[in-house]
């Protein structure tokens, strides 16, 4: 393990030397543009959350590196300082959300005056004696010299950014959907914080959007900022807020006509800090676009399984009707000149909404949040005596369907010998509640697995397959993990493939915990299901 440890560290320490002496993007104040997009540390939030982190704020990273010991160690004799003293009360007599702070500090100059309104502050004059405070001890404490004795640990995350980032083509593809401009776009390095937030502030050459993001890990000392799915999304959604907000302003009687919708989601919403209607649909929305710029990056079903399915778990339920009409969106680009002369158009949707449709709406909920349980089976742990094999019947190749018969037969009698052979349609006329199961097919030939697939966290194409992401080919076995669809206590193993001739001898391949994809009987991934706000995905 040290050895792999050792390794990686060497390796990032290498690649950032390589990067910092081959590009001079990074400026002398901790910045470098990627693909016209500024990633930085910021002086001004490193400053709050060094206040915050000795004031003993509950709202920071849980991660363990060098630069928070350094924090300690440097300003430990300012701990009386009245900044860090009073920060608690007149945080909370100053701002309505754990985001404004964040914002705050953006709407603020070098030298902490306003360089634009700060929004969501609940008390400006008290929100004004936090940031004279946070002037004084700037001042007091010589905070600046404590950020540039850390410039080569700051040049050093943003070299392995430049590296991690290089392909990173994300306000591209921003601008590209919605056929329209900011005047500037950052990413804040949010070292100290927990959270990630997304503001914007207009200036005379237009709108700067900004967006504040927590590591994800760390390596040793060297927090990671990595370019993945979750990251691109995050991006997605926080730069789509500048472009969809003002729209939903601008047209805000329009959208009060559909408040009452809100009734039946204001406990989720709630749950969430969106406290009203105006605050939703701008969510819904963004959550939509994001969803819609997965699914051209990921493809569709990869989208459906990971983005869609993760939103309206969480009960933003009027995303299912707005990605419908944003399809229609996409696929009339030369009609409507860019996303602004469309938008009324999407909000229409809000108006055409019927009890029976949020009544279904509520029901795709509710199959995404299945099974309630706090962890799933292990592949293959089923009960031997209370166990039932289910083959397939649909397969149109009658030799391939005896072939895989006899498999099954021979599997049957080897590993599970007084357990009952049934076919899928004898499955689907009797109450399987009380037994264990193993099903063997494809999800077009077995229809016991035809009818329940929908619930895993999974699709199975004839050309891909699709599970943390998507796996391209037509020659893939699958080994699954589930519950019993008709009793979450009991469970349920799944050998299946694409092509009914890949699934003979399939049990040759070694299970994972929860799911196992092979290629031509070769494991390429070993994943567990992962369980947020009671939905599962593949991990």
């Amino acid at each position: 393990m040290k050895t792999k440890f050792y390794l990686t560290t060497i390796l990032i320490f290498s690649l950032s030397h390589l990067y910092a002496t081959t590009n001079n993007a990074i400026n002398n104040d901790y910045k470098t543009d990627i693909s016209g997009i500024t990633f930085c540390i910021d002086k001004k939030i490193e400053l709050f959350n060094v206040i915050a982190y000795l004031a003993d704020y509950p709202y920071l990273n849980g991660l363990d590196y060098s630069y928070k010991n350094d924090v300690e160690t440097y300003f430990a004799k300012y701990r009386k300082h009245p900044a860090i003293v009073n920060f608690e009360s007149l945080f909370r007599k100053s701002f309505r959300s754990i985001d404004a702070p964040i914002f705050f500090m953006a709407c603020l100059d070098d030298d902490l005056n306003y360089r634009a309104e700060p929004p969501d502050v609940f008390n400006k004059m008290y929100a004004d004696s936090l940031r004279n405070l946070f002037k004084k001890f700037r001042n007091e404490c010589k905070f600046d010299e404590f950020y540039f004795d850390h410039k080569d640990f700051y040049n050093l995350l943003l070299a392995t950014i430049q590296f991690n980032f290089k392909d990173f083509k994300e306000k591209e593809r921003i601008e590209n959907y919605f056929d329209s401009k900011q005047n500037s776009y950052t990413i804040i390095l949010n070292l100290l914080g927990s959270g990630n937030f997304g503001t914007r502030i207009k200036t005379a050459s237009g709108m700067d959007i900004y967006c504040i993001i927590e590591p994800e890990s760390n390596i040793g000392d060297i927090p990671v900022f990595s370019a993945n799915r979750v990251f691109n999304n995050l991006i997605c959604h926080e730069f789509s807020h500048s472009f969809v907000n003002p729209l939903v302003e601008k047209q805000i009687e329009t959208i009060n006509k559909s408040s009452a919708l809100f009734d039946t989601i204001k406990q989720a919403m709630n749950s969430q800090a969106y406290s009203d209607w105006e605050t939703t649909v701008k969510e819904h929305i963004v959550r939509a676009v994001a969803c819609r710029l997965a699914a051209k990056k990921y493809g569709e079903e990869s989208s459906n399984l990971i983005e869609y399915r993760n939103e309206v778990g969480r009960r933003f339920i009027y995303v299912i009707p707005l990605i419908a009409k944003l399809k229609e969106y996409e696929q009339n680009r030369k009609r409507y000149k860019n996303f602004n002369d469309f938008f009324s158009e999407l909000l229409s949707i809000f108006t055409k909404i019927k009890p029976e449709d949020i009544s279904n709406y509520q029901n795709t909920v509710a199959s995404f949040r299945k099974p309630n349980i706090s962890n799933m089976p292990e592949f293959g742990s089923v009960d031997a005596e209370k166990l039932l094999i289910i083959t397939p019947t649909e397969e149109s190749d009658s030799t391939k369907q005896q072939q895989l018969f006899g498999f099954i037969n021979d599997y049957k009698q080897h590993f599970f010998p007084d357990s009952k052979l049934i076919s899928d349609k004898e499955a689907l006329k009797m109450d399987v509640s009380n037994y264990d199961i193993i099903i063997f097919g494809t999800p077009n030939s077995n229809l016991f697995l035809k009818k329940y697939i929908e619930q895993i966290p999974v699709f199975i194409g004839s050309n891909k397959i699709v599970a943390d992401k998507e796996y391209i080919g037509d020659d893939f076995q699958m080994l699954i993990s589930w519950v019993n669809p008709q009793n979450e206590n009991r469970h349920m193993s799944i050998y299946t493939a694409q092509k009914t001739q890949d699934i003979i001898n399939i049990n040759t391949i070694m299970p994972s915990i929860n799911y196992t994809i092979a290629k031509n009987y070769k494991t390429v991934k070993k994943g567990k299901y992962k369980n947020s706000m009671n939905i599962w995905t593949c991990d």
